[in-house]
């Protein structure tokens, strides 16, 4: 199982995600023990140097929210470290997948968040495959889309579907417990799901510390997002290598 670090940019700078809120978001330095910074690359070689891990999970919120974007960032991010890249840049069409590959990331994100048609997975899915991974977003369990098609769908029908696209993996988060560090909110999904489909399941949303990993290592989960554990430091560099070395 891997652990991804996620890095969320907004205005050029990192910032601590809590619960969705994004107009109460503050630069990370100012909860972290991890980082004395908020800038994009000295977090992302502290996840890769100070913890040894090896992939990022970015949300560029100025791209989400179509308020601008933070690509030249995240290209520094590949130019500058060896970490593998997942990004959500708001990509709801085919022609916005393609250029966000432009930018050296190994995978694009599909947030049902800002999809605003259903069919679109399926059309980029065509094009991309297994460069693809699609997130299902959750608030307070509902999946949270502009699709009122998707809003209608319940998450493991949605995840069944998505599992015959030949997608690269599928996310589920619980937008509500990002941040909050209130422990692992969507257990029952995925110990329902896990068993149903091939595609790998990501899950993130609430991670408080490294007992969390482990219950959800054996729930079968692929990957796991965690920030706010990170920068506090309830989940440590020593816990990590513990883990890591009982795999």
């Amino acid at each position: 199982m891997r652990i991804i670090p996620v890095v969320d940019l907004k205005d050029g700078q990192v910032v601590h995600a809590v619960r969705g809120e994004r107009q109460k978001y503050k630069p990370i330095h100012s909860i972290s023990v991890l980082c004395n910074s908020s800038h994009p690359i000295d977090v992302a070689k502290a996840y890769e140097q100070e913890l040894d891990l090896e992939e990022l999970y970015i949300a560029d919120l100025d791209a989400i929210t179509s308020k601008g974007n933070n690509f030249e960032k995240i290209l520094e991010i590949k130019e500058k470290t060896n970490l593998s890249t997942m990004v959500d840049a708001g990509v709801n069409s085919l022609q916005k997948a393609f250029e966000i590959l432009k930018f050296k990331v190994d995978k694009i994100i599909i947030a049902t968040e800002t999809l605003t048609k259903s069919e679109t997975i399926e059309k980029i899915a065509e094009a991309i495959g297994k460069k693809i991974v699609v997130s299902i977003d959750l608030k307070n369990g509902k999946i949270l889309s502009k699709s009122p098609e998707l809003r209608k769908t319940d998450v493991i029908s949605l995840a069944v579907s998505l599992d015959m696209l030949g997608i690269g993996e599928i996310i589920i988060l619980e937008l509500s417990w990002v941040g909050s560090q209130k422990g692992i909110h969507s257990k029952r999904i995925l110990q329902k799901l896990i068993p149903q489909i091939n595609t790998p399941i990501i899950t993130g949303g609430g991670i408080k510390d490294i007992n969390d990993i482990y219950e959800l290592k054996r729930l079968d989960v692929s990957g796991i997002l965690v920030a706010t554990a990170l920068h506090k430091g309830n989940i440590i560099k020593k816990d990590l290598e513990s883990f890591f070395s009982k795999r």
